[in-house]
């Protein structure tokens, strides 16, 4: 048996913690649980040991949650940071964005604790090398394309601008389509259900929270990268782009969604790697099929793995992070139907060219392909249907 996930839980009033301790006993064998009576507790527990999660409240007097998530994040980088707040203003949900992963609200949804910290504990087994999470962990948000900021902007500053609008420029973009929806799957802006496309976020946010979002240097940071990054980052783009327009027209129509959100951020973990792992940039590029002389070659499950393990803690759907973090697995008829079909849309892509950024003749074989790909299945499925 393993060693067991230690959680810590941080609030000002004791009956919350007791109400938690009661909540989560039947975890005791999986979890080691400490509760602390504020923001100064909790940071004397962490200078004594690490832990895996941390869930904190943020309204607390002398430390307050945001100081605990600060601290956290700067020291230990590692661990999952998750609020859990009574504070019903959005000033505060987006106060916190940059520190914690998920956002929960006080009193939470029966179970919806326990599914958060049972996920945030299987994380680490995606990504094995404590320093690569320890990178992740530090993550506010991932680079947008610098285009991407300035058409945001001008869009929302339109007054006649619909969601519509919106939905267009931010589904455009793997990085900005990441942090919108790990907001809209938190409590703070939530609707109870899991929130996989751009289309169904927005209407939850609303118009006046994004303008907020495009001010956040936790989510546009793209400026600063060298241009080398971000021309990379340009390129995982159009790539991603078409990698989720195949995935969504092989997948079930129940199945659409998630793959095509799943498609636009498969490689969301080669953009991680760009961006915070200057020295593993060769790598990561070659991965791309752009290979340089001194190229350090990255392993596909690496950076699938790390994609799904970030997407994780900001609280993607199940199945959008199964599908990021196994797109590169060999046995596809082992995995969900939303992993195989972001699987074979990157098999059919390389079957065509090696070119990541295909020709117009390359791209229409690939719709070809997937057609026909589309039609067997279709058809498999009218058979089955009529020996039943």
């Amino acid at each position: 048996m393993g060693a067991l996930k230690r959680i810590l839980f941080v609030d000002d009033e004791s009956n919350v913690l007791d109400g938690l301790r009661v909540l989560l006993r039947k975890h005791r064998h999986a979890w080691q649980m400490e509760f602390a009576l504020g923001g100064e507790r909790a940071l004397a527990l962490l200078s004594e040991s690490p832990f895996d999660v941390v869930v904190t409240d943020l309204r607390m007097p002398r430390v307050d949650g945001l100081a605990v998530l600060k601290h956290v994040r700067d020291h230990h980088p590692h661990t999952m940071r998750v609020t859990l707040s009574g504070d019903p203003m959005r000033e505060s949900a987006l106060a916190v964005i940059p520190y914690a992963h998920q956002s929960l609200t006080k009193p939470c949804r029966l179970g919806e604790l326990e599914a958060v910290l049972v996920r945030g504990c299987l994380l680490g087994d995606l990504v094995a090398d404590p320093d690569v999470r320890s990178v992740i962990g530090r993550i506010g948000g991932l680079p947008p394309l610098p285009r991407t900021y300035a058409r945001l902007v001008q869009v929302l500053d339109d007054e006649n601008a619909c969601s519509a609008d919106v939905a267009a420029v931010i589904a455009s973009d793997i990085a900005v389509t990441a942090k919108i929806l790990q907001l809209a799957n938190s409590s703070f802006f939530g609707c109870g259900r899991a929130v996989g496309t751009v289309a169904q976020a927005i209407p939850l946010l609303g118009l006046e929270t994004l303008k907020s979002l495009t001010l956040s240097t936790a989510l546009f940071t793209g400026d600063g990268l060298p241009a080398r990054v971000r021309v990379f980052a340009e390129d995982l783009h159009e790539h991603s782009a078409l990698i989720a327009e195949l995935a969504s027209h092989l997948a079930e129509p129940a199945d659409r969604r998630d793959a095509f959100a799943a498609g636009m951020m498969h490689d969301v973990g080669r953009l991680v790697l760009a961006s915070t792992m200057p020295e593993e940039m060769d790598g990561a590029t070659a991965m791309m099929r752009r290979p340089s002389p001194d190229a350090q070659v990255v392993p596909a499950t690496r950076h699938a793995r790390i994609g799904g393990y970030l997407l994780g803690l900001w609280g993607l759907p199940p199945s959008v992070i199964d599908a990021v973090a196994r797109h590169h697995d060999e046995l596809e008829q082992t995995a969900s139907p939303v992993v195989r079909a972001v699987a074979a849309a990157e098999r059919i892509t390389e079957e065509v060219t090696d070119d990541l950024r295909p020709s117009a003749a390359d791209v229409d074989e690939m719709r070809r392909l997937v057609g026909e790909r589309a039609s067997q299945r279709d058809e498999q499925r009218r058979s089955r249907e009529m020996t039943s």
